[in-house]
């Protein structure tokens, strides 16, 4: 489940290698990088203030699931979202 994880995170920034700099308006892209960036820092609590604003349908499921394996194995989880869904 680590391995999942680890991949998850370096294909993000694999992505943003690949295509160069983000862009002024490619927020998604902004939100997978910080994402990962945080979740390499391998942080005992994760707060997070709308992290599922500006992800494509595929990134936040991608997402979900990591979110459900850092749970599973102890990782504290705090998040604010105005999504009613």
């Amino acid at each position: 489940m680590k391995q999942r994880i680890w991949i998850f995170i370096f294909s993000i920034i694999l992505c943003v290698i690949l295509t160069g700099c983000i862009k002024k308006d490619e927020r998604g892209q902004k939100q997978k990088v910080a994402i990962a960036g945080v979740l390499a820092m391998k942080p005992d609590i994760l707060l997070m203030d709308e992290p599922f604003s500006g992800l494509d349908p595929l990134s936040l499921e991608q997402f979900l699931e990591t979110l459900t394996v850092l749970h599973k194995h102890g990782m504290t989880q705090i998040l604010s979202t105005h999504d009613v869904d």
